[in-house]
């Protein structure tokens, strides 16, 4: 990884590796960093019914697959996927903040 001087106080930014070499690292952190970017991303649905049913996918899918073997074929393929699907939820919340419900649920006007 190269380190590049940032302009304002001389903190080193980290520049991201190439995407084809991303793809090929499973380390637990870049593992952790998609499952949190993906929850993140989950929360920002403006429908708490699609808010929530994705926070649930995410949650069980990665815990499903939290025992294949590190460095396995099956894990590369369930990771491979897991970045698909984070594309396809990031893709959906755009979607969802274009069309906001203009009635909210009963679950948030109990929850705020």
């Amino acid at each position: 990884m190269s380190v590049k001087r940032a302009a304002i106080g001389h903190r080193p930014a980290v520049l991201n590796p190439p995407p084809q070499v991303q793809l090929a690292m499973a380390s637990s952190s870049s593992v952790l960093r998609l499952y949190r970017e993906m929850l993140r991303n989950a929360a920002k649905f403006e429908t708490y019914n699609f808010r929530a049913y994705a926070t649930r996918r995410v949650r069980e899918d990665f815990r499903k697959n939290k025992a294949l073997k590190t460095g396995s074929s099956e894990q590369e393929k369930a990771l491979e996927f897991a970045r698909e699907q984070a594309n396809v939820l990031y893709r959906q919340v755009v979607v969802s903040k274009l069309y906001p419900p203009h009635v909210k649920s009963v679950m948030e006007t109990l929850i705020k």
